[in-house]
């Protein structure tokens, strides 16, 4: 199955992640960060990913940005629908696998309410990575 992270799920605009933002949910877990806000309509899940430049020069932080996209790719069709959702690394993240990162986002996301019945059997093999 190839996986894509579609311009329809992504947040593009300012004032998107401005509302989630300010008005947003936040829930962390020991790797991640996960913002969100339930948004009106039956719309496709946006997923917008963070990193700050506190964390580093710009190489670091697009290494950091493409474990995240990892992540999100693999668990965007579990995603429910009318949610807007903004991510980002702790610290703790920062030299971590993109398999840990994700299992991390798998765990969060469960706990937050934001994932469709089906997400249940999500574990991964080696040979998924």
């Amino acid at each position: 199955m190839k996986l894509k992270f579609p311009r329809c799920n992504r947040i593009t605009r300012s004032w998107e992640y401005d509302l989630v933002f300010r008005t947003g949910s936040r829930i962390s877990g020991q790797l991640v960060r996960l913002l969100f806000v339930r948004t009106h309509g039956e719309e496709v899940p946006k997923i917008g990913i963070v990193v700050g430049k506190k964390q580093g020069k710009s190489v670091f932080r697009n290494l950091h940005r493409r474990k995240m996209k990892e992540a999100v790719r693999r668990l965007l069709p579990y995603f429910d629908r009318g949610y807007m959702i903004v991510l980002g690394i702790r610290k703790e993240g920062y030299f971590a696998n993109p398999k840990d990162i994700y299992s991390d986002l798998l765990e969060v996301a469960s706990r937050a309410g934001i994932l469709t019945e089906s997400y249940d059997a999500l574990s991964l093999t080696e040979d998924d990575w």
